[in-house]
């Protein structure tokens, strides 16, 4: 077994993934980002949920928001559901205990945000749970 090959397969086919995708998620993200500075520049706070391994990216999202991420800046309001992240993944097959969580804690004074999805299985929850998550919440 060659494992180069297969891993420079995986390192260019990530690559094109990657460039495949700018065209689609540049504006998203951007949007994504206008709306997040607004909501900090009136006070409010960034809360990051995910579950598996998006629980693990949302807590690295808000450690970068919390500490310096390309520059020295004060910290950002920040907070993630998954402090917990083997509690509430083991409870939690689907996103209905996150979205209630989010519910209870966040009111109109958050923005939901959420991480790229590195789960396929997940992609059947994905989308109806932002939708409820989301409503009445900027």
């Amino acid at each position: 077994m060659d494992y180069y090959q297969i891993i420079a397969n995986n390192f260019q086919a990530t690559i094109e993934t990657i460039a495949l995708s700018v065209d689609q998620l540049a504006e998203p993200i951007a949007q994504a980002s206008q709306l997040m500075t607004q909501a900090l520049l009136e006070d409010h706070k960034i809360l990051a949920c995910g579950n598996g391994a998006d629980a693990a990216l949302a807590q690295l999202f808000t450690c970068n928001l919390l500490n310096h991420f390309a520059r020295e800046r004060p910290a950002l309001p920040a907070l993630t559901l998954a402090g917990d992240s083997a509690s509430i993944t083991a409870i939690a097959h689907s996103d209905e205990k996150l979205t209630a969580t989010t519910r209870a804690i966040s009111k109109q004074s958050f923005i939901r945000s959420v991480p790229l999805n590195m789960s396929h299985r997940r992609e059947q929850h994905s989308k109806p749970t932002r939708k409820r998550v989301n409503e009445g919440l900027r």
